[in-house]
Protein backbone atom coordinates (compact mmCIF):
# COMPACT_ATOMS: atom_id res chain seq x y z
CA UNK A 1 0.00 0.00 0.00
CA UNK A 2 1.28 3.45 -0.79
CA UNK A 3 1.56 5.65 2.28
CA UNK A 4 1.96 9.19 0.96
CA UNK A 5 -1.76 9.91 1.11
CA UNK A 6 -1.72 9.13 4.85
CA UNK A 7 1.01 11.72 5.39
CA UNK A 8 -0.95 14.32 3.47
CA UNK A 9 -4.15 13.65 5.38
CA UNK A 10 -2.23 13.83 8.67
CA UNK A 11 -1.40 17.43 7.77
CA UNK A 12 -5.08 18.06 7.11
CA UNK A 13 -5.98 16.64 10.52
CA UNK A 14 -3.82 19.25 12.22
CA UNK A 15 -5.24 22.03 10.06
CA UNK A 16 -8.91 21.26 10.41
CA UNK A 17 -8.95 20.32 14.06
CA UNK A 18 -7.02 23.45 15.04
CA UNK A 19 -8.57 26.19 12.94
CA UNK A 20 -12.25 25.34 12.40
CA UNK A 21 -14.76 26.84 14.80
CA UNK A 22 -18.50 26.42 14.79
CA UNK A 23 -21.17 28.99 15.34
CA UNK A 24 -24.97 28.82 15.06
CA UNK A 25 -26.59 29.08 11.66
CA UNK A 26 -29.91 30.78 10.97
CA UNK A 27 -31.84 27.62 11.84
CA UNK A 28 -30.03 27.20 15.17
CA UNK A 29 -27.87 24.25 14.04
CA UNK A 30 -24.11 24.22 14.34
CA UNK A 31 -22.35 25.11 11.11
CA UNK A 32 -18.92 26.10 9.82
CA UNK A 33 -18.56 29.80 9.17
CA UNK A 34 -17.54 30.79 5.64
CA UNK A 35 -14.61 32.83 6.90
CA UNK A 36 -13.40 29.85 8.94
CA UNK A 37 -13.41 27.61 5.84
CA UNK A 38 -11.44 30.25 3.97
CA UNK A 39 -8.99 30.39 6.88
CA UNK A 40 -8.65 26.60 6.75
CA UNK A 41 -7.87 26.71 3.05
CA UNK A 42 -5.20 29.36 3.56
CA UNK A 43 -3.56 27.28 6.27
CA UNK A 44 -3.57 24.23 4.00
CA UNK A 45 -1.83 26.37 1.41
CA UNK A 46 0.89 27.08 3.98
CA UNK A 47 1.43 23.35 4.62
CA UNK A 48 1.22 21.98 1.08
CA UNK A 49 2.30 23.42 -2.23
CA UNK A 50 -0.78 24.30 -4.21
CA UNK A 51 -0.61 23.67 -7.94
CA UNK A 52 -0.79 26.85 -10.05
CA UNK A 53 -4.25 27.57 -11.46
CA UNK A 54 -3.30 26.69 -15.05
CA UNK A 55 -1.56 23.46 -14.02
CA UNK A 56 -4.49 22.53 -11.79
CA UNK A 57 -6.97 23.12 -14.63
CA UNK A 58 -4.89 20.95 -16.98
CA UNK A 59 -4.63 18.04 -14.54
CA UNK A 60 -8.31 18.15 -13.57
CA UNK A 61 -9.17 18.45 -17.27
CA UNK A 62 -7.16 15.32 -18.09
CA UNK A 63 -8.85 13.52 -15.20
CA UNK A 64 -12.41 14.43 -16.18
CA UNK A 65 -11.76 13.60 -19.86
CA UNK A 66 -11.31 9.99 -18.73
CA UNK A 67 -14.70 9.94 -17.03
CA UNK A 68 -16.91 8.39 -19.70
CA UNK A 69 -20.46 9.74 -19.70
CA UNK A 70 -22.79 6.87 -18.80
CA UNK A 71 -26.28 5.76 -17.88
CA UNK A 72 -25.61 2.06 -17.21
CA UNK A 73 -22.45 -0.02 -16.99
CA UNK A 74 -21.46 -3.63 -16.29
CA UNK A 75 -18.14 -4.22 -14.51
CA UNK A 76 -16.52 -7.66 -14.75
CA UNK A 77 -13.63 -8.78 -12.53
CA UNK A 78 -12.07 -11.59 -10.52
CA UNK A 79 -12.53 -11.42 -6.76
CA UNK A 80 -9.84 -12.16 -4.18
CA UNK A 81 -10.68 -12.09 -0.50
CA UNK A 82 -9.42 -13.70 2.69
CA UNK A 83 -11.33 -16.86 3.51
CA UNK A 84 -12.33 -17.66 -0.06
CA UNK A 85 -10.82 -20.98 -1.25
CA UNK A 86 -11.47 -20.07 -4.87
CA UNK A 87 -11.29 -16.88 -6.93
CA UNK A 88 -14.89 -16.22 -7.94
CA UNK A 89 -15.92 -13.95 -10.76
CA UNK A 90 -17.77 -10.73 -10.13
CA UNK A 91 -20.40 -8.88 -12.13
CA UNK A 92 -21.41 -5.37 -11.06
CA UNK A 93 -24.30 -3.70 -12.87
CA UNK A 94 -24.89 -0.04 -12.14
CA UNK A 95 -27.58 2.40 -13.20
CA UNK A 96 -26.23 5.86 -12.54
CA UNK A 97 -27.41 7.21 -9.19
CA UNK A 98 -30.31 4.74 -9.05
CA UNK A 99 -29.28 1.13 -8.49
CA UNK A 100 -26.39 -1.30 -8.31
CA UNK A 101 -26.27 -5.10 -8.36
CA UNK A 102 -23.20 -7.15 -7.41
CA UNK A 103 -23.21 -10.85 -8.32
CA UNK A 104 -20.57 -13.27 -7.02
CA UNK A 105 -20.24 -16.45 -9.07
CA UNK A 106 -18.13 -19.45 -8.03
CA UNK A 107 -16.76 -22.11 -10.40
CA UNK A 108 -19.06 -25.18 -10.75
CA UNK A 109 -21.59 -23.54 -8.41
CA UNK A 110 -23.03 -20.52 -10.18
CA UNK A 111 -24.20 -17.45 -8.30
CA UNK A 112 -23.19 -17.76 -4.65
CA UNK A 113 -24.16 -14.32 -3.46
CA UNK A 114 -25.78 -11.06 -4.45
CA UNK A 115 -25.86 -7.45 -3.23
CA UNK A 116 -28.69 -5.22 -4.45
CA UNK A 117 -28.49 -1.46 -3.88
CA UNK A 118 -31.45 0.85 -4.50
CA UNK A 119 -31.63 4.40 -3.21
CA UNK A 120 -30.08 4.21 0.29
CA UNK A 121 -30.86 0.53 0.96
CA UNK A 122 -28.88 -2.65 0.32
CA UNK A 123 -30.12 -6.26 0.29
CA UNK A 124 -27.40 -8.90 0.73
CA UNK A 125 -28.08 -12.54 -0.12
CA UNK A 126 -25.92 -15.57 0.70
CA UNK A 127 -27.33 -18.32 -1.51
CA UNK A 128 -25.01 -20.96 -0.05
CA UNK A 129 -26.45 -20.43 3.45
CA UNK A 130 -29.97 -19.39 2.34
CA UNK A 131 -29.89 -16.17 4.37
CA UNK A 132 -30.32 -12.50 3.53
CA UNK A 133 -30.20 -9.15 5.30
CA UNK A 134 -31.44 -5.63 4.63
CA UNK A 135 -29.45 -2.55 5.69
CA UNK A 136 -28.77 1.09 4.93
CA UNK A 137 -25.72 1.90 2.80
CA UNK A 138 -24.45 4.00 5.71
CA UNK A 139 -24.27 0.82 7.83
CA UNK A 140 -21.79 -0.65 5.34
CA UNK A 141 -19.78 2.58 5.42
CA UNK A 142 -19.36 2.84 9.17
CA UNK A 143 -22.24 5.29 9.54
CA UNK A 144 -20.93 7.74 6.91
CA UNK A 145 -23.53 9.56 4.83
CA UNK A 146 -22.40 7.93 1.59
CA UNK A 147 -24.83 8.03 -1.31
CA UNK A 148 -25.25 5.33 -3.94
CA UNK A 149 -23.62 7.68 -6.46
CA UNK A 150 -20.55 7.99 -4.19
CA UNK A 151 -20.26 4.21 -3.96
CA UNK A 152 -20.51 3.89 -7.74
CA UNK A 153 -17.63 6.36 -8.13
CA UNK A 154 -15.53 4.25 -5.75
CA UNK A 155 -15.94 1.22 -8.03
CA UNK A 156 -15.32 3.33 -11.15
CA UNK A 157 -12.10 4.86 -9.71
CA UNK A 158 -13.47 8.40 -9.98
CA UNK A 159 -12.90 11.43 -7.76
CA UNK A 160 -16.07 12.72 -6.11
CA UNK A 161 -17.35 15.01 -3.37
CA UNK A 162 -19.48 13.14 -0.84
CA UNK A 163 -23.15 13.79 -1.48
CA UNK A 164 -22.40 16.02 -4.49
CA UNK A 165 -21.35 13.53 -7.14
CA UNK A 166 -18.44 13.07 -9.52
CA UNK A 167 -15.99 15.96 -9.70
CA UNK A 168 -16.19 17.62 -13.11
CA UNK A 169 -14.12 20.13 -15.03
CA UNK A 170 -16.49 22.83 -13.80
CA UNK A 171 -15.48 22.07 -10.19
CA UNK A 172 -11.78 22.80 -10.71
CA UNK A 173 -11.94 26.16 -8.93
CA UNK A 174 -13.94 24.72 -6.00
CA UNK A 175 -11.57 21.96 -4.91
CA UNK A 176 -7.88 22.50 -4.22
CA UNK A 177 -5.14 20.58 -6.04
CA UNK A 178 -1.79 20.19 -4.32
CA UNK A 179 1.58 18.71 -5.26
CA UNK A 180 2.19 15.28 -3.73
CA UNK A 181 5.20 12.92 -3.68
CA UNK A 182 6.24 10.93 -6.78
CA UNK A 183 5.02 13.61 -9.20
CA UNK A 184 1.43 13.02 -8.12
CA UNK A 185 -1.26 15.46 -7.06
CA UNK A 186 -3.49 15.46 -4.00
CA UNK A 187 -7.14 16.46 -4.41
CA UNK A 188 -9.11 17.00 -1.17
CA UNK A 189 -12.75 17.87 -1.97
CA UNK A 190 -13.78 21.08 -0.21
CA UNK A 191 -14.99 21.84 2.34
CA UNK A 192 -13.69 19.11 4.67
CA UNK A 193 -15.13 18.58 8.15
CA UNK A 194 -13.60 18.35 11.60
CA UNK A 195 -14.47 14.67 12.01
CA UNK A 196 -14.29 13.31 8.46
CA UNK A 197 -11.34 13.74 6.12
CA UNK A 198 -10.90 12.29 2.65
CA UNK A 199 -8.98 12.85 -0.55
CA UNK A 200 -7.65 11.43 -3.81
CA UNK A 201 -4.20 11.06 -5.29
CA UNK A 202 -4.04 11.76 -9.02
CA UNK A 203 -1.07 11.16 -11.31
CA UNK A 204 0.16 13.56 -13.98
CA UNK A 205 -1.96 11.79 -16.62
CA UNK A 206 -5.15 12.41 -14.68
CA UNK A 207 -5.54 8.86 -13.35
CA UNK A 208 -7.00 8.47 -9.86
CA UNK A 209 -4.40 6.27 -8.14
CA UNK A 210 -5.75 6.06 -4.61
CA UNK A 211 -8.46 7.27 -2.28
CA UNK A 212 -8.66 7.45 1.50
CA UNK A 213 -11.50 8.37 3.82
CA UNK A 214 -11.20 8.42 7.61
CA UNK A 215 -13.86 9.13 10.21
CA UNK A 216 -12.32 10.30 13.48
CA UNK A 217 -15.50 9.66 15.48
CA UNK A 218 -16.23 6.05 14.53
CA UNK A 219 -12.71 5.07 13.47
CA UNK A 220 -14.02 3.81 10.13
CA UNK A 221 -11.42 3.95 7.36
CA UNK A 222 -11.60 2.98 3.69
CA UNK A 223 -8.49 2.94 1.53
CA UNK A 224 -8.64 2.23 -2.21
CA UNK A 225 -5.62 1.61 -4.41
CA UNK A 226 -6.14 1.61 -8.18
CA UNK A 227 -3.77 0.22 -10.81
CA UNK A 228 -4.66 1.25 -14.36
CA UNK A 229 -3.89 -0.75 -17.50
CA UNK A 230 -4.68 -0.06 -21.13
CA UNK A 231 -8.15 -1.66 -21.17
CA UNK A 232 -8.71 -2.60 -17.54
CA UNK A 233 -7.79 -1.70 -13.98
CA UNK A 234 -7.30 -3.40 -10.62
CA UNK A 235 -8.70 -2.17 -7.30
CA UNK A 236 -7.64 -3.00 -3.75
CA UNK A 237 -10.15 -2.05 -1.05
CA UNK A 238 -9.03 -2.06 2.58
CA UNK A 239 -11.61 -1.42 5.29
CA UNK A 240 -10.91 -0.92 8.98
CA UNK A 241 -13.71 -0.50 11.48
CA UNK A 242 -14.17 -1.37 15.18
CA UNK A 243 -10.94 -3.41 15.38
CA UNK A 244 -11.96 -5.42 12.30
CA UNK A 245 -10.02 -5.33 9.05
CA UNK A 246 -10.93 -6.61 5.62
CA UNK A 247 -9.21 -6.54 2.24
CA UNK A 248 -11.00 -7.10 -1.07
CA UNK A 249 -9.12 -7.24 -4.39
CA UNK A 250 -10.76 -6.92 -7.81
CA UNK A 251 -8.49 -8.03 -10.64
CA UNK A 252 -8.88 -7.12 -14.31
CA UNK A 253 -11.91 -4.85 -14.04
CA UNK A 254 -13.44 -4.14 -17.45
CA UNK A 255 -16.38 -1.85 -18.24
CA UNK A 256 -19.21 -2.49 -20.68
CA UNK A 257 -21.08 0.79 -21.06
CA UNK A 258 -24.84 0.97 -21.69
CA UNK A 259 -25.24 -2.58 -20.45
CA UNK A 260 -28.33 -4.61 -19.57
CA UNK A 261 -29.16 -5.33 -15.91
CA UNK A 262 -28.69 -8.63 -14.12
CA UNK A 263 -31.67 -10.87 -13.58
CA UNK A 264 -33.56 -10.11 -10.34
CA UNK A 265 -32.85 -12.13 -7.19
CA UNK A 266 -35.11 -15.15 -6.80
CA UNK A 267 -36.02 -15.61 -3.15
CA UNK A 268 -37.09 -19.09 -2.05
CA UNK A 269 -39.13 -20.26 0.91
CA UNK A 270 -35.96 -21.68 2.46
CA UNK A 271 -34.31 -18.24 2.76
CA UNK A 272 -34.53 -16.47 6.09
CA UNK A 273 -33.77 -12.89 7.09
CA UNK A 274 -31.01 -12.27 9.62
CA UNK A 275 -29.36 -9.22 11.14
CA UNK A 276 -26.37 -7.57 9.49
CA UNK A 277 -24.09 -8.81 12.29
CA UNK A 278 -25.35 -12.39 11.93
CA UNK A 279 -25.06 -12.23 8.14
CA UNK A 280 -21.40 -11.22 8.37
CA UNK A 281 -20.64 -14.29 10.47
CA UNK A 282 -21.61 -16.69 7.67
Amino acid sequence: MTKHIYILLAAFVMVFTSCKSHKPTADGESGVATEEVASSNSRIDSLLQKAPERESAEVVGRMTERFTSWNTVMLSAQLQMDGLPLSPSLKIFMEKGKSMSISVRAPFIGEAGRLEFANDTVVAVNKMKNVYTVADISQLMGGLEFTLSDLQDVFLARAFAIGEGTITEYDKSKHGLYHAPSENYFLPPMPQSDSLLYGFTIDSEGMVSDFLIHDFISGFELYCLYQHHKKSYNAVFEVQYADAQMQVILDGITCQWEAQPLNPIKFTSRMREVSVQEFLRF
